[in-house]
C-alpha cells in the first residue's frame, strides 16, 4: 500500500498566538494547513521559542529532504554514478531543514 503525502513546498508561519508554529502548504489562493507545532505550554521561554522555530523548520522541509535523499539513493543504485546529483538542491534541503534558507 503507497500513501502519498501533501505535496511541498511546505513552509513553517506563526500563528497568531506565536507559541505556535504551522506547517502547510500555502499557495496564494488555497492554504492548507498540515500541521500545527507547539510547545503545549502556556508560557514559552525564549529557548524554548528557538526550539520551536527549529521544530517547525524541520519539518516544514521534510518533502524537500525526501526528494533529496531519494535522488542520492536513485544515483548511488545507478552504479554509483554520483554525477546526477544536484549537489545544490542537497545544500538547499539541508540549510531549510536547519532554519537557514
Amino acid at each position: 500500500m503507497t500513501t502519498t503525502h501533501t505535496p511541498g513546498p511546505w513552509h513553517a508561519i506563526p500563528d497568531a498566538s506565536e507559541f505556535t508554529r504551522l506547517i502547510g502548504r500555502f499557495p496564494a489562493f488555497d492554504p492548507f494547513p498540515i500541521a500545527k507545532v507547539s510547545m503545549g505550554k502556556t508560557h514559552v521561554t525564549d529557548e524554548d521559542f528557538a526550539e520551536l522555530k527549529a521544530n517547525a523548520c524541520l519539518i516544514a522541509a521534510a518533502p524537500d529532504l525526501l526528494a533529496a535523499v531519494e535522488q542520492v539513493l536513485c544515483a548511488s543504485e545507478d552504479n554509483g554514478d554520483m554525477e546526477d546529483i544536484d549537489w545544490d538542491q542537497l545544500r538547499a534541503a539541508i540549510a531549510r531543514a536547519k532554519g537557514e534558507a
